[in-house]
């Protein structure tokens, strides 16, 4: 039997295909990433109101932890010319899980779905970059309402680094 009417062969060609499709899509989006280079990212939470004093150090220790994972190599201190990234979370939405499991009109108490959301924006160079990513508030555990609320703000978080770093 012929290598090439192998199944075996066959399958290894299939993987070779596939593995070069996903390394030219990798490579790609590398390379748009590669090109904005920023000096130093900041977090400014002044667009959190004050009495949201634990969803604010929650979301600012997640920002803390996630921006520099979500941007490594993307930024250099020593390129003075860089722009300098603001990330700017505006407003945090958790939304009640039982009117969410119960109401009929999925129209929240906020005019929103019922979901979990996280406003803000990216500033970069003067440019603002809006962002506003939504969860499933089933998403945390269902337990403590404070160990709960931490969950799906860091699962709002992680979203909304994410999304910002493919944006910009």
């Amino acid at each position: 039997m012929k290598s090439k009417d192998s199944p075996f062969a066959n399958a290894l060609r299939v993987a070779a295909v596939l593995a070069a499709i996903a390394g030219t899509q990798l490579f790609s989006a590398g390379e748009s990433h590669a090109q904005t280079v920023f000096r130093s990212i900041q977090i400014d939470m002044s667009g959190i109101p004050s009495g949201a004093f634990e969803t604010k150090r929650d979301l600012q220790a997640c920002l803390a932890a996630k921006l520099p994972q979500v941007f490594a190599g993307r930024v250099n201190a020593g390129q003075r010319n860089a722009p300098v990234l603001v990330i700017r979370p505006t407003s945090v939405w958790l939304a009640s899980i039982m009117t969410t499991r119960t109401s009929e009109d999925d129209r929240g108490g906020n005019g929103t779905t019922g979901l979990d959301q996280l406003e803000g924006e990216a500033i970069v160079s003067g440019q603002r970059i809006p962002l506003l990513v939504s969860a499933n508030p089933d998403f945390g555990a269902v337990g403590a309402p404070v160990a709960n609320a931490r969950i799906r703000t860091e699962a709002l978080c992680s979203s909304f680094v994410h999304w910002i770093a493919r944006k910009i």
